[in-house]
């Protein structure tokens, strides 16, 4: 009899263990979720950010480099750049961006941050050499466009100066990104 009881008191532990142990899945799984939505909310901040600085690029090479007598060449090349970074910078960002993955397998989850974190160092690959290449191109058009050899090389100086500061803007945010993707990542893989 004794023992009967001692066998009905293991098994009563035993279901408040498991709901105990089922409750704190439930705190787990949410948990990751918050993880994943407020990285996925940060890049998507950054990404909007990014999107801005296309949309006024486009803008001021339509409204103000045909004053400075900037070719059409020129004006044209730096639109579809523009235009192309922005559709790049979608096209990286769309698969996590569109998946819901509070739902779905956690490692499925961390295989896509960790695709999103080798895109984004590969789009400094790109980036750069096609940033450098633009600004050489517009340090070109300014220099041979302008007749005021002061006045281009303000310009030019002040082109540097905007090249420098945005290009140590955008690694700043490319690091965040992948550091937020390596945190994704080290949650779910712990």
């Amino acid at each position: 009899m004794e023992r009967n009881d001692e066998m009905e008191e293991m098994r009563s532990q035993i279901a408040i263990l498991k709901e105990k142990l089922s409750k704190e899945a439930i705190v787990n799984d949410r948990l990751f979720s918050k993880v994943i939505n407020d990285s996925k909310g940060l890049i998507g901040r950054f990404n909007i950010v990014e999107y801005t600085c296309c949309a006024f690029v486009v803008i001021w090479s339509v409204l103000f480099l045909p004053y400075l007598g900037m070719s059409t060449l020129f004006i044209g090349c730096t639109i579809a750049l523009m235009i192309g970074c922005a559709l790049a910078t979608s096209l990286i960002n769309r698969k996590v961006r569109t998946t819901d993955f509070t739902t779905g397998n956690m490692l499925e989850a961390a295989k896509e941050f960790k695709k999103l974190k080798n895109r984004y160092r590969n789009w400094l690959f790109i980036g750069f050499p096609l940033a450098a290449a633009w600004a050489a191109w517009f340090f070109a058009e300014i220099w041979n466009k302008l007749p005021d050899k002061h006045l281009a090389t303000g310009m030019i100086i002040g082109g540097c100066i905007g090249a420098s500061v945005g290009g140590a803007i955008g690694i700043c945010m490319n690091r965040r990104v992948m550091k937020t993707c390596d945190e994704v990542i080290a949650q779910i893989e712990c």
